[in-house]
Protein backbone atom coordinates (compact mmCIF):
# COMPACT_ATOMS: atom_id res chain seq x y z
CA UNK A 1 0.00 0.00 0.00
CA UNK A 2 1.31 3.64 -0.92
CA UNK A 3 0.31 6.28 1.29
CA UNK A 4 0.64 9.76 0.26
CA UNK A 5 -0.18 13.18 2.07
CA UNK A 6 -3.59 14.64 0.79
CA UNK A 7 -4.30 17.68 -1.77
CA UNK A 8 -6.51 19.45 -2.33
CA UNK A 9 -7.06 18.16 -5.40
CA UNK A 10 -8.29 15.16 -3.59
CA UNK A 11 -11.54 17.39 -2.65
CA UNK A 12 -14.25 15.09 -4.53
CA UNK A 13 -12.65 11.66 -5.21
CA UNK A 14 -12.01 11.39 -1.04
CA UNK A 15 -15.24 13.47 -0.35
CA UNK A 16 -17.18 10.68 -2.20
CA UNK A 17 -15.68 7.80 -0.03
CA UNK A 18 -16.37 9.60 3.20
CA UNK A 19 -19.78 10.16 2.37
CA UNK A 20 -20.50 5.84 1.86
CA UNK A 21 -20.38 5.62 6.42
CA UNK A 22 -23.27 8.81 6.03
CA UNK A 23 -22.06 9.92 10.10
CA UNK A 24 -22.59 12.99 11.17
CA UNK A 25 -18.86 13.71 11.94
CA UNK A 26 -16.08 16.52 11.66
CA UNK A 27 -13.75 13.07 10.13
CA UNK A 28 -16.63 12.55 7.19
CA UNK A 29 -15.77 15.79 6.29
CA UNK A 30 -12.46 16.22 3.35
CA UNK A 31 -11.98 19.62 4.34
CA UNK A 32 -11.04 18.63 8.19
CA UNK A 33 -8.82 15.88 6.95
CA UNK A 34 -7.08 18.19 4.77
CA UNK A 35 -6.59 21.26 6.85
CA UNK A 36 -5.02 19.49 9.96
CA UNK A 37 -3.58 16.37 7.67
CA UNK A 38 0.30 18.09 8.79
CA UNK A 39 -0.39 18.44 12.21
CA UNK A 40 -1.90 15.10 12.89
CA UNK A 41 0.22 13.13 10.29
CA UNK A 42 -2.55 11.44 8.44
CA UNK A 43 -1.84 10.00 4.84
CA UNK A 44 -4.06 8.68 2.50
CA UNK A 45 -4.40 5.96 -0.07
CA UNK A 46 -6.90 4.75 -2.76
CA UNK A 47 -6.00 1.16 -3.98
CA UNK A 48 -9.17 -1.34 -5.23
CA UNK A 49 -11.78 1.32 -5.19
CA UNK A 50 -11.31 1.67 -1.20
CA UNK A 51 -10.45 4.95 1.01
CA UNK A 52 -7.43 4.10 3.38
CA UNK A 53 -6.24 6.32 5.91
CA UNK A 54 -3.75 5.81 8.64
CA UNK A 55 -1.24 8.50 10.39
CA UNK A 56 2.36 7.55 11.82
CA UNK A 57 2.48 10.57 14.91
CA UNK A 58 3.14 8.41 17.69
CA UNK A 59 6.12 6.03 18.43
CA UNK A 60 3.98 3.79 21.14
CA UNK A 61 0.93 2.82 18.62
CA UNK A 62 0.15 2.81 14.54
CA UNK A 63 -3.15 4.45 14.01
CA UNK A 64 -5.60 3.78 11.25
CA UNK A 65 -9.42 4.69 10.13
CA UNK A 66 -11.54 2.88 9.31
CA UNK A 67 -11.48 2.02 5.57
CA UNK A 68 -14.61 3.33 3.10
CA UNK A 69 -15.15 0.64 0.73
CA UNK A 70 -17.40 0.78 -1.90
CA UNK A 71 -16.77 -3.40 -2.37
CA UNK A 72 -15.88 -5.57 0.52
CA UNK A 73 -15.63 -3.96 3.75
CA UNK A 74 -14.17 -7.22 5.37
CA UNK A 75 -11.30 -7.16 2.44
CA UNK A 76 -10.53 -4.08 2.74
CA UNK A 77 -10.26 -3.93 6.56
CA UNK A 78 -8.17 -7.47 7.29
CA UNK A 79 -5.64 -5.54 4.11
CA UNK A 80 -5.42 -2.41 6.51
CA UNK A 81 -4.28 -3.86 9.23
CA UNK A 82 -2.10 -6.70 8.09
CA UNK A 83 -0.14 -3.37 6.74
CA UNK A 84 -0.56 -1.89 10.21
CA UNK A 85 0.62 -4.89 11.73
CA UNK A 86 4.30 -3.77 9.62
CA UNK A 87 4.54 -0.90 11.27
CA UNK A 88 3.71 -1.71 15.03
CA UNK A 89 1.58 -4.52 16.67
CA UNK A 90 -0.34 -2.16 18.69
CA UNK A 91 -2.92 -0.77 16.28
CA UNK A 92 -5.54 2.02 17.19
CA UNK A 93 -8.59 1.92 14.82
CA UNK A 94 -9.38 6.00 15.14
CA UNK A 95 -13.22 7.59 14.62
CA UNK A 96 -14.99 4.37 14.12
CA UNK A 97 -18.94 5.38 13.76
CA UNK A 98 -21.56 3.67 15.61
CA UNK A 99 -22.28 1.90 12.21
CA UNK A 100 -18.96 1.06 11.59
CA UNK A 101 -18.47 -0.45 15.22
CA UNK A 102 -21.24 -2.55 14.41
CA UNK A 103 -19.81 -4.12 11.11
CA UNK A 104 -16.70 -4.71 13.15
CA UNK A 105 -18.43 -7.06 15.17
CA UNK A 106 -20.14 -8.76 13.09
CA UNK A 107 -17.46 -9.68 11.07
CA UNK A 108 -14.93 -10.38 13.42
CA UNK A 109 -16.03 -11.03 16.68
CA UNK A 110 -16.63 -9.02 19.87
CA UNK A 111 -13.04 -10.09 21.12
CA UNK A 112 -11.33 -8.61 18.39
CA UNK A 113 -11.33 -5.07 19.75
CA UNK A 114 -11.78 -2.72 22.90
CA UNK A 115 -13.93 -0.01 21.94
CA UNK A 116 -13.32 2.88 23.89
CA UNK A 117 -15.95 5.77 23.31
CA UNK A 118 -13.91 8.95 23.43
CA UNK A 119 -17.10 11.80 25.43
CA UNK A 120 -14.31 14.66 24.62
CA UNK A 121 -14.62 13.66 20.23
CA UNK A 122 -18.00 13.40 20.31
CA UNK A 123 -19.49 15.93 17.49
CA UNK A 124 -22.13 18.14 18.59
CA UNK A 125 -24.97 18.43 15.83
CA UNK A 126 -27.55 21.12 16.22
CA UNK A 127 -30.65 22.15 14.66
CA UNK A 128 -30.28 24.57 11.74
CA UNK A 129 -33.90 26.23 12.56
CA UNK A 130 -33.07 26.87 16.55
CA UNK A 131 -29.38 28.33 15.92
CA UNK A 132 -31.26 30.80 13.22
CA UNK A 133 -34.04 31.83 15.46
CA UNK A 134 -33.14 30.76 18.90
CA UNK A 135 -37.12 30.25 19.58
CA UNK A 136 -38.45 29.07 23.11
CA UNK A 137 -37.38 28.99 26.50
CA UNK A 138 -34.30 27.07 26.21
CA UNK A 139 -32.84 30.14 23.69
CA UNK A 140 -33.96 32.83 26.24
CA UNK A 141 -30.06 32.99 27.47
CA UNK A 142 -29.20 33.28 24.18
CA UNK A 143 -31.58 35.60 22.97
CA UNK A 144 -30.75 38.12 25.96
CA UNK A 145 -27.25 38.12 25.10
CA UNK A 146 -28.14 38.74 21.48
CA UNK A 147 -29.97 41.61 22.32
CA UNK A 148 -27.20 43.31 25.02
CA UNK A 149 -25.10 43.72 22.44
CA UNK A 150 -27.66 45.49 19.94
CA UNK A 151 -28.17 47.44 22.70
CA UNK A 152 -24.74 48.28 23.33
CA UNK A 153 -23.75 48.85 19.89
CA UNK A 154 -26.73 49.51 18.02
CA UNK A 155 -25.83 50.74 14.12
CA UNK A 156 -22.62 50.50 15.16
CA UNK A 157 -21.61 47.16 14.09
CA UNK A 158 -21.93 44.63 11.19
CA UNK A 159 -21.58 41.41 9.89
CA UNK A 160 -20.15 40.61 6.31
CA UNK A 161 -19.03 37.98 3.92
CA UNK A 162 -15.99 36.97 4.64
CA UNK A 163 -12.95 37.38 1.76
CA UNK A 164 -10.16 35.40 1.99
CA UNK A 165 -8.03 37.26 0.07
CA UNK A 166 -8.96 41.19 1.45
CA UNK A 167 -9.37 40.00 5.13
CA UNK A 168 -6.43 37.22 5.39
CA UNK A 169 -4.19 39.15 7.26
CA UNK A 170 -6.49 40.64 9.61
CA UNK A 171 -8.04 36.98 10.50
CA UNK A 172 -4.75 36.05 11.05
CA UNK A 173 -3.86 38.75 13.40
CA UNK A 174 -7.14 38.59 14.89
CA UNK A 175 -6.16 34.73 15.39
CA UNK A 176 -3.32 35.99 16.97
CA UNK A 177 -4.33 38.16 19.04
CA UNK A 178 -7.37 35.91 20.14
CA UNK A 179 -4.68 32.98 21.35
CA UNK A 180 -2.24 35.70 23.08
CA UNK A 181 -5.64 37.24 25.03
CA UNK A 182 -5.81 33.44 26.75
CA UNK A 183 -2.69 33.15 27.90
CA UNK A 184 -0.90 31.43 25.15
CA UNK A 185 2.52 32.54 23.76
CA UNK A 186 2.77 30.69 20.68
CA UNK A 187 -0.51 31.22 18.81
CA UNK A 188 1.25 32.56 15.33
CA UNK A 189 3.10 28.73 15.21
CA UNK A 190 -0.02 27.12 16.60
CA UNK A 191 -1.52 24.53 14.58
CA UNK A 192 -4.50 25.97 14.60
CA UNK A 193 -3.07 29.06 12.87
CA UNK A 194 -1.30 27.12 10.42
CA UNK A 195 -4.64 25.49 9.70
CA UNK A 196 -6.39 28.91 8.85
CA UNK A 197 -4.05 30.08 6.62
CA UNK A 198 -4.24 26.82 4.56
CA UNK A 199 -8.25 27.58 5.05
CA UNK A 200 -8.18 30.90 3.57
CA UNK A 201 -5.50 29.76 0.94
CA UNK A 202 -8.03 27.15 -0.15
CA UNK A 203 -10.89 28.80 0.27
CA UNK A 204 -12.56 28.71 -2.62
CA UNK A 205 -11.91 25.31 -3.53
CA UNK A 206 -12.47 24.01 -0.41
CA UNK A 207 -16.11 25.77 -0.73
CA UNK A 208 -15.78 27.44 2.67
CA UNK A 209 -17.84 30.49 3.26
CA UNK A 210 -16.93 32.46 6.38
CA UNK A 211 -18.20 35.73 8.26
CA UNK A 212 -16.91 38.51 10.18
CA UNK A 213 -18.22 40.41 13.13
CA UNK A 214 -17.30 44.43 13.50
CA UNK A 215 -18.07 47.40 16.08
CA UNK A 216 -17.10 50.56 14.79
CA UNK A 217 -14.88 49.38 11.75
CA UNK A 218 -13.09 46.75 14.51
CA UNK A 219 -13.03 43.02 13.69
CA UNK A 220 -14.25 41.88 16.71
CA UNK A 221 -14.95 37.86 16.03
CA UNK A 222 -15.02 35.68 13.11
CA UNK A 223 -16.08 32.29 11.54
CA UNK A 224 -15.48 30.07 8.90
CA UNK A 225 -17.31 26.78 7.93
CA UNK A 226 -18.74 24.69 4.79
CA UNK A 227 -21.86 23.29 3.85
CA UNK A 228 -20.78 19.48 4.11
CA UNK A 229 -24.40 17.70 2.28
CA UNK A 230 -27.57 18.94 1.91
CA UNK A 231 -28.16 17.75 5.15
CA UNK A 232 -25.59 19.25 7.44
CA UNK A 233 -23.60 22.70 7.62
CA UNK A 234 -20.30 22.18 9.46
CA UNK A 235 -18.96 25.23 11.60
CA UNK A 236 -14.69 24.62 11.99
CA UNK A 237 -13.23 27.93 13.11
CA UNK A 238 -15.58 30.39 15.74
CA UNK A 239 -13.78 33.18 17.67
CA UNK A 240 -14.52 36.58 19.24
CA UNK A 241 -13.63 39.00 21.48
CA UNK A 242 -15.36 38.36 24.83
CA UNK A 243 -14.33 42.23 25.84
CA UNK A 244 -17.39 43.03 23.53
CA UNK A 245 -20.96 41.51 25.36
CA UNK A 246 -23.37 38.90 23.31
CA UNK A 247 -20.17 38.79 20.79
CA UNK A 248 -20.50 35.04 20.51
CA UNK A 249 -23.73 34.71 20.43
CA UNK A 250 -24.40 37.46 17.85
CA UNK A 251 -21.43 35.74 15.46
CA UNK A 252 -23.27 32.65 15.83
CA UNK A 253 -26.31 34.04 14.86
CA UNK A 254 -25.26 35.97 12.14
CA UNK A 255 -24.01 33.34 10.30
CA UNK A 256 -26.46 31.01 11.25
CA UNK A 257 -29.41 33.12 9.12
CA UNK A 258 -26.51 33.82 6.50
CA UNK A 259 -25.84 30.10 5.33
CA UNK A 260 -27.99 27.76 7.36
CA UNK A 261 -31.47 28.13 5.36
CA UNK A 262 -32.17 24.62 3.75
CA UNK A 263 -30.23 22.79 5.88
CA UNK A 264 -31.41 20.67 8.60
CA UNK A 265 -28.41 20.00 10.55
CA UNK A 266 -25.27 22.54 12.35
CA UNK A 267 -22.20 20.19 13.36
CA UNK A 268 -19.87 22.14 15.73
CA UNK A 269 -17.67 19.67 15.93
CA UNK A 270 -16.30 18.42 19.16
CA UNK A 271 -15.24 20.49 22.83
CA UNK A 272 -11.71 18.06 22.91
CA UNK A 273 -13.05 17.50 26.65
CA UNK A 274 -12.82 21.19 27.49
CA UNK A 275 -14.93 21.51 30.60
CA UNK A 276 -15.60 25.45 29.65
CA UNK A 277 -16.11 24.46 26.14
CA UNK A 278 -18.42 21.61 26.54
CA UNK A 279 -21.03 24.25 28.72
CA UNK A 280 -20.59 26.73 25.82
CA UNK A 281 -21.72 23.83 23.29
CA UNK A 282 -24.35 22.40 25.39
CA UNK A 283 -25.92 25.52 26.02
CA UNK A 284 -27.02 25.68 22.67
CA UNK A 285 -29.17 22.67 23.30
CA UNK A 286 -27.29 19.49 20.63
CA UNK A 287 -30.08 17.45 19.08
CA UNK A 288 -27.66 14.55 19.28
CA UNK A 289 -24.15 14.07 20.50
CA UNK A 290 -22.41 11.79 17.45
CA UNK A 291 -20.53 8.86 19.08
CA UNK A 292 -17.23 8.26 17.96
CA UNK A 293 -15.29 5.28 18.97
CA UNK A 294 -11.04 4.56 19.70
CA UNK A 295 -10.37 0.78 19.08
CA UNK A 296 -7.92 -1.43 19.83
CA UNK A 297 -7.66 -3.77 17.57
CA UNK A 298 -6.34 -7.74 17.97
CA UNK A 299 -4.59 -8.39 14.68
CA UNK A 300 -4.18 -12.09 15.29
CA UNK A 301 -8.17 -12.20 15.38
CA UNK A 302 -8.19 -9.88 12.23
CA UNK A 303 -8.84 -12.38 9.13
Amino acid sequence: MEFRKFTIDDIDIVQSYLDLDGAFMAERNFVGLFLWCDHYKVKMCIEDDCLYMCSDRSDEYFMVFPPFARGDFRKAFVKLIEYARTKNEYILVNSVSETQKEKLIELFGEDAFEFEENRGAMDYIYSSEDLMWLRGKKFSAKRNHVNKFLGAYGDDWSFEEMDPESHRDDVINFQIAWGTSRGETDTADSAETFSIKKALDNFDRLGLKGGILRVNGKMIGFTIGKKVSDQVFGVMYEKADISYEGAYAMINQQFAQHNFEGVPYVNREEDLGIEGLRKAKLSYNPVQLTKKYLVKVDPDKIK
